[in-house]
Parts: structure tokens; sequence; C-alpha cells
């Protein structure tokens, strides 16, 4: 070490050895409160290695003072286009100071992707879908209003009339602000109570399950399984592939958790 630190001592400057010192004082800071410390001590010794190749102060003060317009060099590794110094000084500064890089023609422009059309916004165009809207949005308790307290009475896009008694009086708001604001228009939401409107969605939906239990009900195959049974129950009727008409039906017979498909009987 005291070879080592007698070689360096002949060859080094006070003016490096100031800006390495603040460079190591500066990176001992971020070093220890970097999120990786190991990455940081590696920026450090670049910025060292960058810095090694940079002149001093001393030495710009004295090449801006001279006035033979001798250039100083730029760091080795920078091969970059137009880096290379060149003779001279810049207009104005009367003749001499660092020398200015080389310009170098103006690079063609390149094609620039167009940019990337922005997502069409929803437009429901139905009542149903917007009721959709308001799940996919993960409104749960305006959705919630809108299945089973809501009776539509008229519907077009931008304005829905419905017939609501059982709502919060913030109903109608709430769902105008949501729906402009997923849309990017103006909804008008309309509360009467002098027309009765349709049912619910919810009951809707529990009508048209009841009618396909009806209908499931009337297959001889149904019907023979539910003599066969006594207290079975149609659950649920399920659609099949596509191309084929027949339904698929699973039946409670009473014991939890067990079904029976008469395909399988």
């Amino acid at each position: 070490e005291r070879v080592r630190g007698s070689a360096l001592a002949k060859s080094l400057s006070v003016p490096v050895l100031a800006r390495t010192w603040q460079l190591l004082l500066k990176g001992l800071g971020e070093t220890q409160t970097a999120p990786s410390p190991l990455a940081a001590a590696e920026m450090l010794i670049v910025r060292l290695a960058y810095a090694a190749e940079l002149p001093s102060p001393a030495e710009l003060v004295a090449s801006l003072k001279d006035g033979n317009g001798a250039a100083v060099s730029a760091p080795r590794g920078d091969s970059r286009p137009g880096s290379a110094p060149a003779r001279g000084g810049a207009p104005g500064t009367g003749g001499g100071g660092v020398a200015q890089a080389r310009r170098m023609p103006d690079p063609e422009p390149a094609d620039v992707p167009a940019p990337t059309a922005q997502a069409a916004l929803p437009d429901p165009k139905t009542f149903e879908e917007v009721v959709a809207l308001f799940a996919a949005k993960r409104e749960g308790i305006l959705h919630g209003l809108l299945l089973n307290s809501v009776h539509l009475v008229r519907f077009e896009p931008g304005r829905i009339e419905i017939n609501a008694p059982e709502t919060p009086r913030d109903f109608a708001p709430r769902l105008m602000a949501c729906l402009e604001r997923w849309t990017g228009r103006r909804w008008v939401v309309a509360l009467t109570s002098s027309e009765a409107g349709a049912p619910t969605l919810a009951a809707q939906a529990a009508a048209h399950i009841a009618h396909q239990k009806a209908q499931a009900a009337q297959h001889p195959l149904v019907a023979a399984v539910l003599a066969a049974f006594p207290g079975a129950t149609i659950e649920a009727v399920r659609g099949k592939d596509k191309g084929t008409q027949e339904a698929d039906l699973a039946f409670d017979a009473g014991e939890p958790g067990e079904t029976t498909d008469p395909e399988d009987m």
C-alpha cells in the first residue's frame, strides 16, 4: 500500500484528488440511501472512471485565458458522432476558449408510428347494457338497486325514465354522474310515479327461469324422473353445446350436492 500510495501521489494532482474526494463523499450518501446499494456503488465507480479524463477547473480557466485556441480533449470512450473537438473558439469569444463540437447534419426524421387510438368509451344502447356497465365498473350498490328496485318506464340513449320508490334520494344524481363519467356524454335520469313501469330485471329473470323449469318439466324423460323420485325438483336448466336442442337438466333428489342427469340414468 505504501508503494502504491507513493506512485499515486506522484501522478495525481491536488485538484484531481479533491474532485475524487467530493465524488466519493457524495457517492457514500447515495449508497447508504439508495434502494439498491450495490447498484449505487457501481454507478459511483462509473462516474469516477468518466471524471478521470475530464480537465480540472484550473485547466479550463487556463485554456480560456490562452489565446492560441488550444482545445481540451474529450473523455476517452466517447465515440458518439459529433463529439470530436474542433479547433478555434466560437464566434464572439475572441478566438479562444473551449473547442466546440463539430456540427453534424441534422438526421432525417424517422418514421414516427401513429399514436394508438384511445379505447372507445362505452355507449349503452339498452337499459340492460346500462345495468351491465354498473356491474363491470364494480358499483355494487347501484347495480343491486338497478336490478331489484327499478321499474323501467322509458329508455333511450341519454335519457332513462324509471319508477323507483324504494331507492335513496341521491339515486338518480349518482346514476347520472357515473354514466356521464364513463360514457363521456350527458345523461338524464327521471323519476316518475305516474307510471308503474316494467317489472324489475330481477323479477323478469326469476320469471324466465320459472318458465324454463315449467317447459323442462313437460319433457317425457324429466316427467319420468320426477315420478320415480318423489320430492325431486328441477334446480337449473342449462343449454348444451351448439347444434343440440335438448336441455341439460340438474335434479335435486333431496340429498345435498347430489344431482342427476337424464342421460346418465
